[in-house]
This record gives C-alpha cells, structure tokens and sequence, in this order.
C-alpha cells in the first residue's frame, strides 16, 4: 500500500486512541434516532429502522444506558400537564417536562437528590 494512503481505524482502536488522548483519524461518533425522524426517513427511501441507520451511518459507541436501582420504581407523578407537554416527576426523583404525542430531550426542571442532607434522609433509605 503507497505511504500517502492510510487505513481508518477501527471504532474500537478510534475511541482506545480517544481515551489515552493519542491522535486518532477522527472523532468518534455515536447518534440515536428517534422515532419520528426514522418514521420520516422512510418516507423519504430510507429502508429500516434505528439499528440500520446507525450500521449504515457508521457510529462507533453502542449506547447501555442502565440506572440501578431506580429509588422509587414505578413511581411517575405528574405534577402540571398542558395540551402538548407535561411535568413529571419520576421514579428517579426529577423533574422534567416532556412532550405527550412525541420523542425529544426532556427540560430538567428539577433533581430530587440537590446535595447531601438529602441523599442520606431520602435517597440512601430508598
């Protein structure tokens, strides 16, 4: 192979490069699609769903989100709710406002555990 041509990393030597803060090709990528823009990208002839369009798109992290154990599970209180949005605070213990009819980043509002007195009144016993 000419010296002037490089082969790309693998995802895995990209983001072990990334992490020991050596030079790497680029920088690592990782995206999540929500429902509605894959529902769109069918519409416009893309064939399949989230997983496909990430293999195709070339992410390099896969995305484990875990929080264990939730301190109040199955606990969802709605505190405000409009036509569009409502406020929630959930099994974690924030408070957020998200839309009813669709996907998007939550708007934190609120943290249930904000400092120490309450991690060791609340939190810790749950």
């Amino acid at each position: 192979m000419p010296a002037h041509i490089v082969t790309p990393l693998t995802s895995r030597q990209r983001m072990t490069r990334m992490l020991q803060r050596q030079d790497h090709d680029r920088i690592p990528r990782h995206d999540g699609y929500w429902p509605e823009t894959i529902a769109r990208w069918n519409q416009e002839g893309f064939e399949g769903d989230a997983e496909t369009a990430l293999q195709r798109l070339g992410g390099d992290v896969a995305q484990i989100v875990c929080a264990w154990p939730r301190p109040f599970p199955g606990s969802e209180k709605i505190l405000e709710e409009d036509e569009k949005t409502k406020v929630v605070q959930d099994d974690m213990g924030q408070v957020k406002r998200v839309w009813k009819d669709r996907w998007g980043t939550p708007e934190h509002i609120g943290f249930g555990c904000d400092g120490p007195a309450k991690w060791y009144e609340i939190y810790k016993p749950a």
